[in-house]
């Protein structure tokens, strides 16, 4: 299924860790347990700086607790249209925010570029009180289209924070993907380009149910924790979410968790072009957008495959792609059975 990376499996690591070291044990509740007093220096390490880590269940609320904490009801969030904080969050920015609302930027077709940025912030009326005054950026990394930002545009944009007052915010979701397909340092991607604050995901790259909120600005980490208990955020039984993020940040298990889903995507896209069906950009993640026929999608959905239909607009023309997801357990044989349903015949190992 390729569907999403959400409906792939937990990786025998973590369920292995649960099994042998908390399934039988009793600790204390709400982030007092051992494993969750951990996570700020085990992240810390990763980070090469001193960060404040909370374990949350769902990336929406990971995201609007920090958003909610990071601008004020009556300001803005700056994000990309097509961002999953405009198109997949229903109004949960709003509610956790008390009525911020969000404020489109663009550039391409995914991604703001550092140009248009600058452009809409200079051309701001940051006194107009009839206005909603930007507070916050917000980047997705890797974008819903499964491409990244480069360590040197995620830089400006913080040039550009530093320059206008705003926070910096980023929905990593699938931030061990752009980190494994940039080959940088996290730092890079983070803190060191100005970012206050981040979701890091792992449900979609092999944990069972938990994203890690972490903030680069400890001033911030108090109202967090305050928010996620107001909201129902606060859960009583942290040390399962944090044992998985302590297994998860182990021997590089989440990148090369992330690396190995990349490949698979780089894999069916060669495989894919060889035989000439339409790619909308090159694989860079672990996300692909194919054009197939009718008869092709049937029949691979028939064979398991299942994909969501995502159209997307190329050279001002809006066209049908269905949207190729990899995760880290996909196999090459899963891909080669995926070709031979849409009709590509493959005679040798791949």
């Amino acid at each position: 299924m390729f569907l999403s990376d959400n409906t792939a499996p937990a990786c025998p690591e973590i369920f292995a860790f649960l099994q042998q070291h908390i399934q039988g044990t009793t600790d204390l509740p709400y982030g007092d347990d051992f494993y969750t007093q951990q996570l700020n220096e085990f992240l810390s390490v990763i980070f090469d700086t001193d960060v404040w880590v909370m374990p949350v269940l769902t990336g929406t609320a990971a995201n609007c607790l920090a958003l909610g904490q990071l601008c004020n009801n009556y300001q803005s969030i700056i994000c990309h249209e097509s961002s999953h904080l405009a198109i997949s969050e229903s109004t949960a920015p709003v509610f956790f925010t008390g009525g911020a609302r969000l404020q489109y930027c663009g550039g391409e077709i995914d991604k703001i570029t550092p140009q248009q940025l600058a452009q809409q912030l200079e051309a701001t009326h940051w006194n107009d009180i009839h206005g909603s005054p930007p507070a916050t950026l917000a980047i997705t990394q890797a974008t819903e289209l499964g491409r990244t930002y480069s360590p040197e545009d995620m830089q400006i944009f913080g040039d550009l924070c530093k320059q206008y007052g705003l926070n910096y915010f980023v929905d990593g979701a699938r931030f061990a993907n752009a980190v494994a397909a940039r080959q940088c340092h996290p730092a890079e991607l983070s803190w060191r380009a100005g970012v206050t604050a981040m979701t890091l995901g792992a449900s979609k790259n092999g944990a069972f149910n938990v994203e890690a909120l972490v903030i680069f600005d400890p001033q911030y980490a108090k109202g967090i924790m305050a928010r996620a208990k107001r909201s129902g955020h606060l859960a009583s039984k942290m040390r399962f979410l944090s044992a998985q993020l302590h297994t998860y940040f182990s021997n590089d298990l989440w990148l090369n968790n992330a690396r190995h889903a990349n490949q698979m995507a780089a894999l069916c896209d060669r495989l894919l072009k060889q035989h000439s069906i339409e790619t909308r950009f090159s694989a860079h993640t672990n996300q692909l957008f194919i054009r197939l026929t009718e008869s092709q999608y049937h029949s691979s959905r028939d064979a398991g495959y299942e994909m969501y239909h995502w159209p997307l607009e190329d050279q001002g023309i809006l066209k049908d792609y269905y949207r190729l997801v990899t995760h880290w357990s996909t196999s090459a044989e899963q891909i080669a059975g995926f070709a031979d349903a849409i009709g590509i015949k493959v005679t040798k190992p791949i």
